[in-house]
């Protein structure tokens, strides 16, 4: 969610913004360790698992075989070098439930 801007907001050039930074390339490579690690695992490797990392968090989305898949994969996202946090919102098609948020 973006923050709506304040009145004052652009009033002085150089003055702190509300607005989030955009992505930065770290943020790319970030991304592509976390999905190497996935693609390398043999739990993950054929789950329908998206991978997006804003200001170091990874944010995983789609659905996997049973809710253990869930753990594992947020599991494995906070052992990639330069994840500081895991949004982890995978779900469980096995309808075993709506998944472990936050994992």
């Amino acid at each position: 969610m973006t923050p709506w801007p304040l009145p004052d907001d652009d009033a002085m050039p150089g003055s702190p913004s509300r607005r989030p930074a955009p992505r930065t390339s770290d943020d790319k490579v970030v991304a592509d360790r976390v999905v190497a690690r996935l693609v390398h695992d043999d739990r993950t490797r054929t789950q329908n698992i998206s991978v997006e990392v804003q200001n170091g968090v990874a944010i995983l989305t789609g659905y996997v075989d049973t809710r253990e898949l869930v753990f594992v994969a947020g599991w494995l996202a906070w052992q990639t070098l330069g994840v500081v946090d895991v949004c982890n919102v995978l779900k469980p098609s096995d309808g075993d439930g709506d998944g472990l948020a936050g994992v």
